[in-house]
């Protein structure tokens, strides 16, 4: 799920992260992560309300205990991705030209993702969201297109300006591992909050 302005500030917050995490794991009533995570029930349940009203967390069902109902919520998604991550645009013409290329290939995962953004209820959230996330990458990395779109892009990287930077002058194996380490750590740094 993309996120941006409060709902960004929210999931930088330690205490809704730990809460998230909880929700991602199985649905619950407020009074759990409260007992989970030794916080007050009113203070879960307001940072809870706060999740909801930006679409991060959900009720999911209510139950009847000894006459009482009791509100379920879990989680909308496993994986945030900061808005701001997507929206840079490099300087340098050679990079811009490279950066668009990826641009298309990031967008094509999160696409892919988006597929498998609501997690049945009959699975396990983390199980179902890692395997989800292989299954995209998989996908999209097996594509032919998407194979010759980075051959370009490492075509293009090699021809910038950072290239002696970022290669420092490897043999052609080395600068393929060279690549493939910057794409995890561009990978890593749009999948930001990730439970």
């Amino acid at each position: 799920m993309v996120v941006n302005g409060r709902a960004m500030r929210l999931l930088q917050d330690p205490l809704n992260q730990r809460v998230l995490k909880l929700l991602v794991e199985s649905e619950l009533s407020v009074k759990r992560p409260s007992r989970l995570l030794g916080e007050s029930p009113l203070k879960i349940w307001r940072r809870v309300q706060r999740l909801k009203e930006e679409g991060l967390v959900e009720e999911s069902r209510s139950v009847h205990v000894r006459n009482l109902e009791v509100k379920l919520f879990r989680a909308t998604s496993a994986r945030y991705i900061p808005r701001e991550t997507l929206e840079y645009e490099p300087k340098e013409d050679t990079l811009k030209r490279a950066y668009a290329l990826f641009y298309e290939i990031q967008s094509k995962i999160l696409s892919l993702l988006h597929e498998y953004e609501v997690i049945p209820s009959n699975v396990n959230p983390i199980d179902f969201c890692v395997a989800t996330e292989l299954y995209a990458y998989a996908k999209l990395l097996t594509d032919e297109d998407a194979q010759k779109k980075l051959k370009n892009i490492l075509d293009l990287l090699e021809k910038c300006s950072y290239a002696s930077v970022i290669l420092r002058e490897r043999s052609y194996e080395q600068k393929s591992v060279g690549i493939q380490l910057y794409f995890k750590c561009v990978t890593r740094h749009f999948h930001s909050w990730h439970f």
